[in-house]
């Protein structure tokens, strides 16, 4: 009998085991098939969004301006956006996926057609050589060895900020020398972060790729959660980076400046440069020209800067005034706008250069929206009064320049602002404080904190960066009420005019030492050495 229940035990004991062993393999097997779907799953929709992109190019390229539909249009808008580095990809990419003015079954496809890009390396943030034409000797070839220089500097060194700091010191350097245009520098700046940008983004989404891959979500939705989280290296600040030592960049500068002063003396035949290939043909900028959900987007003073720089490094300053250059740059007040702009003078020897540095330039600019969310004008976003009630504000108002379906992007964007804020000074409050967006402010300021009234007015002209330097004059306002019963004024400026035994009279002092003479007009010194601004 006893042998019998042992029998029975061991049986027992081994048919446990192997349930057991049999429901760990089939666990394992699941998953196993669940990471091999989501492989396929992700090969196929890179798959589908490369066929999209090709027959649309195709089929774009060939149709005439009065037959080609608004989405084709748009759709040709983000692939031109991507081609020539205007913003994050994957900005891009969450752009495209939520753009109303896009078919339902074409969004998808847009955004998996731009990660197909990025992952070819194909038609993806490159710098357009015609930029230099505007700075250096046109058709000289220049251009085209400059970039060449740049990228496969950047293909070496991958994306290490060593070779970008490098290549700006050399650029410098080259122009100290006279062998380079002064204007050509920050066209060649420019060039070398848009190829360090390149390389981040590849490595980026092909991150991406591995994530989805192991069943973290589908393909898309992984690029929407990194970005929520700030995971993407292309989207960060370049200040996250750690600065390489001055000496290790030193030690890169020789070469790269030579091999920059050698690219810069180009006449070769073989490098002339041929007319610009526009990223997105005339046909759909002309369709998307009549689109008013283009014309009435949001303006970017990214951009805006940009075509302004764009004169500013024109070797021939007087043809970069010329009224049709200034008619075809100031049409572009948004990365839409500037786009079309490139495409339909992109045949022009005068207009297609200038389209090519302002786009160039702007490219760096538009890096300031990487991490920002998408906005479309007219979808469901926050109202500004609901955003007054969150932050507690006194109002927030919109000048007549501003219509009423931009007034949500500005809102949350000053709601994103504060929270970015708060980051650094979890206790801020703006409480009681008045906001206004758009109209202008007088002595060309770029945004105004007026302590008499306590209003902030920020013009449309000016970038959200500005938004931190006038909130820090509210908290600079608010710690003259509550620490000295003073309302209209700033603590600052009476630590200043006082008798200066208060502790913050000394750090003012020596950062007014800082203010550098001689480069801006007397009054600019002057106010930029009061207290409140520094």
């Amino acid at each position: 009998m006893p042998s019998l229940l042992s029998a029975l035990r061991s049986t027992s004991m081994r048919a446990l085991l192997l349930g057991a062993g049999l429901i760990v393999l089939t666990i394992a097997g699941v998953r196993l098939t669940d990471r091999a779907d989501a492989r396929r799953a992700v090969r196929a929709a890179l798959a589908d969004g490369a066929r999209f992109d090709d027959s649309l190019t195709t089929a774009v390229r060939g149709s005439a301006s009065a037959r080609l539909p608004f989405a084709a249009a748009i759709a040709m808008s983000y692939f031109a956006r991507l081609e020539t580095g205007l913003g994050s990809p994957f900005r891009l990419v969450d752009l495209a996926r939520t753009d109303p003015r896009l078919p339902i079954v074409w969004r998808t496809r847009v955004a998996n057609a731009l990660l197909a890009r990025l992952v070819n390396d194909r038609r993806a943030m490159r710098a357009l050589p015609q930029a230099f034409d505007v700075a250096l000797i046109s058709d000289s070839g220049a251009g085209t060895a400059l970039v060449r220089v740049v990228d496969s500097v950047m293909a070496l060194e991958g994306d290490s900020p060593l070779a970008l700091d490098a290549i700006r010191i050399a650029a410098a350097q080259a122009s100290a020398r006279g062998v380079l245009r002064a204007g050509a520098v920050p066209l060649l700046d420019a060039t070398a972060l848009l190829a360090f940008d390149r390389v981040r983004a590849r490595r980026d989404v092909e991150r991406a790729i591995t994530a989805a891959s192991r069943g973290d979500g589908d393909l898309l939705q992984v690029i929407a959660t990194w970005r929520t989280e700030r995971r993407f290296a292309v989207e960060r600040p370049l200040l996250a980076d750690v600065t390489p030592s001055p000496r290790r960049i030193a030690s890169r500068v020789r070469p790269m400046l030579a091999a920059i002063e050698l690219a810069a003396r180009t006449r070769d035949s073989l490098y002339v440069e041929r007319p610009l290939a526009a990223p997105m043909p005339a046909s759909a900028a002309n369709a998307m020209a009549l689109l008013i959900s283009v014309r009435t987007r949001p303006a970017q003073p990214q951009v805006r800067l940009s075509v302004l720089d764009a004169v500013v490094v024109a070797a021939d300053r007087r043809a970069a005034s010329a009224p049709r250059v200034n008619q075809m740059l100031l049409s572009a007040s948004n990365e839409e706008t500037l786009i079309m702009a490139l495409a339909t003078s992109a045949r022009d020897t005068t207009l297609g250069p200038m389209a090519a540095a302002a786009t160039l330039l702007a490219t760096q600019g538009m890096r300031t929206l990487s991490q920002e969310a998408p906005f479309h004008p007219g979808t469901l976003a926050l109202r500004p009064d609901v955003v007054a009630a969150r932050l507690g504000l006194a109002s927030l108002t919109f000048g007549r320049d501003v219509p009423a379906s931009w007034q949500p992007y500005y809102a949350r964007e000053f709601a994103s602002a504060v929270d970015a804020l708060r980051t650094v000074f979890p206790r801020a409050s703006f409480v009681g404080l008045n906001v206004r967006f758009g109209d202008r402010v007088l002595s060309g300021a770029l945004a105004v904190h007026d302590p008499r009234t306590r209003t902030l007015t920020l013009p449309l002209a000016t970038g959200f960066g500005a938004v931190g330097h006038e909130l820090m004059h509210d908290l600079d306002w608010q710690s003259a009420r509550d620490y000295a019963g003073r309302e209209g004024t700033y603590a600052t400026d009476n630590a200043w005019r006082g008798s200066r035994t208060q502790p913050i009279a000394a750090p003012l002092a020596r950062l007014a030492e800082f203010v550098p003479v001689g480069l801006t007009t007397a009054a600019y010194a002057v106010e930029a050495r009061r207290p409140a601004e520094l």
